[in-house]
């Protein structure tokens, strides 16, 4: 499909306009100046230059009433210095189209000399945004060393022949006066650009160009006014149509923009722009020499400019030796705020009770503090470039949680270890280790240990006194309930209905205190790791109905459904703590179910592995709680170990079983609803799963054999 690439689809926006007009404007120029019949038209020229007056202020006045503040001022001056240059050039082509008409030469130069003075003022307010301190007076010093330069420059080149050939007259006074304007003109134009921050402002730019071109053809025809030539066959008739066109360009290009906000830097942006003043200072004395100077109008021009490049060298010499003090204070005060920042950090190491060490990218110490050395039994000095592995560690080098640091960025949480100390003795420590990140790459790990034997022997004593509960403690235990049970039954004789009470409570309670005890005994097994787990392939149906027939009688007297789906595969797993698991979940779903509700139990593989799912009708779990159900003696409500009779240990349990085992468990729950306990277990080697069944409601009719239902 060929677009359309006509006019009609173009977006004509005023500056695309306007530069499409300046660019046949200046095309059109260029053909009468430089064409076959140059010379046959002799008012062309200044016609050409009319017509670019007067686009130039109307875009000028067009800016003006789409800006507002400072700019719409400036706007404004431009466009009233360009509707006084329209006349003038107006009164031009009327003199030399009639021929000469008396006094409209005359008024023409005063309407020229008229229209610099809005010019100078609004290029001279013209907005450019935030000012850096002390950025003016650099930027006036600029500008004086830049137009002096330049106007000693053109008056080496082009001047001083005028002046010559004209003599000292009016003449002379009109034909210097415009290049001396608008160099200085584009000089402080130039210099705004150079020194703004940011993307270089297009409404700038064409300014200095337009100055820059009206600089050029002010020279020029001055140069040809005095020889006596014609220049309307020369680039002086094409520079006079094109500087007003770039005038009327940056007028539509400042009301497309929204806002000029920027900075004006004290200094110019890149080395070259710092240097243009001192450049076009350079060159022309170059131009001196070669040319030298002959009057004192040439000696006061050079001594000028040599004058203001001096004192502004003065000025940038004492601005910079006052910038260097300051940042010498500034760096002087900053190494001693590091100074004081590096000896805090050196007491805090120092002060720290933990040792504390470094470790560089090729795994040598780098530091260490007095805690460190104190406890591996070294001196600070002697660890430094010693490597960390190879000094501290005793077990292999692969298994090093240094190594795993410092070579995969790995961060190490309270990890128990041991480290060898000077003598060869060995030091059971826990470390905390994490990679130091430098600009490029990883730069060492920092690595805190501390002393845990005291922690070991308190384990030691707490296993010792849990071995000492599991013996002494369930023995009269199980006395104290089956007393209590003899009691109840009569075996003492009746007792009286107050007793029956008292004993039945005193039975509860021994009943609570016993799973208590082993709900303890556990968890100090499972992290002691002397909780035997076997695990081998069992068959999951089972071990479901073994929970399930162990749960009955709760079931029944709570009044719930006891419901199992799905039950089958293998699991490599251990018989007894899955059933035990089993029984934590199902029996927490009874207790936390609604008479006359009921609690689903379902288990199939999937994804290689077989999960279990146990749901209730309870209440559910605040999402604020889901995280910390699994802790030790947590309970979703104060009240729960009161009317449930639970210990608060049994979901621990059940998680470090699975855990064990390799699996997961989470819980989903939705208050008002019901709670989901979803765990896993490996799939057994060498077993094909079950095909996947169609998810129906469970019933006792619908499924044989595994599947209990106890109604109420």
């Amino acid at each position: 499909m060929i677009p359309d690439i006509s006019l009609r689809n173009v977006r004509w926006s005023p500056l695309r306009l306007g530069a499409a007009g300046a660019s046949v404007m200046v095309a059109v120029t260029c053909l009468l100046a430089f064409g076959h019949w140059a010379g046959e038209t002799v008012s062309a020229a200044d016609a050409l230059s009319t017509v670019s007056s007067s686009l130039a202020a109307a875009c000028c006045l067009y800016a003006a009433t789409r800006t507002s503040g400072r700019s719409r001022w400036c706007w404004s001056m431009f466009g009233s210095t360009m509707v006084m240059w329209t006349v003038g050039d107006l009164l031009w082509f009327v003199d030399g189209f009639f021929g000469s008409f008396g006094p409209v030469i005359a008024v023409a130069n005063i309407l020229y000399l008229l229209g610099l003075v809005p010019v100078v003022a609004g290029l001279l307010l013209f907005p450019v945004g935030t000012w850096e301190r002390g950025a003016g007076l650099r930027l006036v010093l600029d500008t004086l060393v830049l137009g002096s330069a330049l106007l000693l420059t053109s008056h080496l080149l082009v001047l001083r022949e005028v002046v010559d050939r004209v003599g000292e007259s009016w003449d002379a006074f009109l034909y210097a006066v415009y290049p001396v304007t608008d160099i200085l003109l584009a000089g402080l134009a130039v210099l705004l650009v150079l020194r703004s921050v940011g993307k270089p402002r297009r409404d700038l730019v064409l300014l200095g160009l337009a100055f820059t071109t009206w600089t050029a053809a002010d020279n020029g025809y001055a140069l040809f006014s005095a020889r006596g030539e014609d220049y309307t066959q020369t680039a002086v008739v094409v520079a006079y149509v094109a500087a007003p066109m770039f005038l009327g360009l940056a007028a539509l290009s400042a009301s497309a923009a929204s806002t000029h906000v920027s900075t004006l830097q004290r200094n110019a942006t890149g080395t070259l722009a710092a240097l243009l003043p001192d450049a076009t200072a350079l060159c022309a004395g170059a131009l001196c020499v070669a040319l030298g100077l002959d009057g004192h109008r040439d000696w006061a021009l050079a001594l000028l400019a040599l004058v203001l490049t001096a004192v502004r060298q003065v000025v940038l010499t004492s601005d910079n030796h006052g910038l260097r003090q300051s940042l010498e204070t500034k760096v002087t005060d900053r190494t001693e705020e590091l100074r004081r920042l590096a000896e805090r950090h050196e007491r805090i190491l120092e002060s720290m009770g933990e040792g504390i060490f470094g470790i560089d990218g090729r795994g040598h110490i780098s530091f260490v503090n007095p805690a460190a050395a104190r406890l591996l039994d070294w001196e600070p000095a002697e660890l430094l470039g010693r490597s960390a592995c190879a000094t501290l560690c005793v077990q292999d080098h692969d298994e090093c949680p240094l190594d795993m640091v410092t070579k995969l960025g790995d961060i190490v949480t309270q990890s128990e270890t041991v480290y060898a100390r000077r003598g060869g003795d060995s030091l059971p420590v826990e470390i905390t280790a994490a990679p130091m990140q430098g600009r490029d790459a990883r730069q060492g790990a920092v690595v805190v240990f501390r002393d845990i034997t005291e922690r070991l022997v308190v384990d030691l004593m707490k296993q010792e006194f849990v071995s000492a509960v599991s013996h002494e403690l369930r023995t009269p235990l199980t006395a104290i309930r089956g007393s209590l049970e003899l009691l109840a039954d009569g075996a003492a004789g009746e007792l009286p209905e107050a007793a029956h009470e008292i004993v039945a409570m005193a039975e509860r309670g021994s009943q609570r205190l016993t799973r208590l005890v082993n709900d303890i005994i556990d968890i100090e097994r499972l992290e002691a790791g002397s909780f035997s787990v076997r695990p081998k392939p069992q068959p999951i149906e089972p071990l479901v109905q073994s929970t399930v027939r162990s749960l009955l009688a709760l079931a029944e007297q709570g009044h719930v459904r006891l419901l199992v789906g799905e039950a089958h595969g293998h699991a490599l797993c251990d018989a007894d703590r899955v059933v035990q698991a089993l029984v934590n979940l199902v029996g927490n779903a009874l207790k936390f179910t609604a008479p006359g509700g009921a609690v689903r139990i379902n288990a199939a593989p999937e994804n290689h592995e077989i999960v279990f799912s146990v749901r209730d009708e309870g209440r559910g779990i605040p999402p604020e709680e889901l995280d910390s159900i699994f802790e030790r003696f947590h309970q979703v409500s104060s009240a729960d170990a009161r009317e449930k009779g639970g210990t608060g240990l049994g979901l621990t349990i059940t998680k470090s079983i699975v855990e064990r085992h390799g699996g997961r468990i989470w819980v989903d729950s939705e208050i008002g609803i019901g709670s989901t306990f979803w765990f896993t277990l490996p799939l057994a080697p060498d077993t094909i799963p079950a095909p996947a069944r169609a998810q129906r409601e469970p019933s006792a009719l619908s499924r044989p054999g595994p599947v209990v239902t106890v109604r109420c």
